[in-house]
């Protein structure tokens, strides 16, 4: 075959293939089904709803005492009531303001400013049906003020743990201390648990 003749037989099988291409092309639709005009897909989030913390009314009573080496003792009694949070992880969190009921009672007239309110943070662990709680002091009015009694000086050493926890439980905690000076701190606080929403 000449070599005129061999180019024009490629010409015509280069033709007839590109028409067939064009043939195919034409009744082909080169997306999947669920795209629209070459588009990607927009993929469907699932989002899942954040639960809401359980929430438990908080309160607690706590009777202190300052022992004095000299002789002689002051006594307060506070009040707290709070609502805390329980997330998912079992960790408690809340904060409120531990009210003095009436003024110190001493042995001896004193003319320090006393403290009328306790800001404490209260911050726990869930344990199974177990509930520990610390507290901690994060300010005083008026701002510098005395806790005569001593209950400002038993706080860090409260832990109030709650056992067979359902939706109420009530525990009782007692701290002894030095006060530094050959004297003592002591404290007899009672706290309850009672469960707003959220219950397990």
């Amino acid at each position: 075959m000449s070599r005129g003749r061999r180019i024009a037989v490629w010409v015509v099988v280069l033709v007839v293939c590109a028409g067939a291409g064009a043939f195919v092309a034409s009744r082909t639709d080169p997306f999947s089904p669920d795209v629209e005009d070459g588009a990607s897909p927009t993929p469907t989030l699932t989002v899942s709803p954040t639960p809401e913390p359980t929430r438990w009314a908080f309160s607690m009573r706590s009777r202190s005492r300052h022992d004095l080496y000299v002789g002689g003792s002051c006594a307060t009694t506070w009040v707290l009531r709070t609502t805390l949070s329980e997330l998912e992880t079992g960790t408690l969190a809340g904060e409120g303001d531990a009210v003095r009921q009436g003024p110190a009672v001493c042995d001896t007239p004193t003319a320090q400013v006393e403290a009328e309110t306790i800001q404490v943070i209260v911050t726990g662990l869930r344990d199974g049906d177990t509930i520990r709680l610390v507290l901690r002091e994060a300010g005083r009015e008026p701002a510098g003020a005395r806790d005569l009694g001593g209950f400002a000086n038993t706080i860090a050493d409260i832990e109030l743990v709650f056992r067979d926890v359902g939706t109420r439980a009530r525990t009782t905690e007692t701290v002894d201390r030095s006060d530094g000076n050959l004297g003592s701190y002591m404290s007899i606080t009672t706290a309850t648990l009672a469960c707003r929403s959220g219950c397990p």
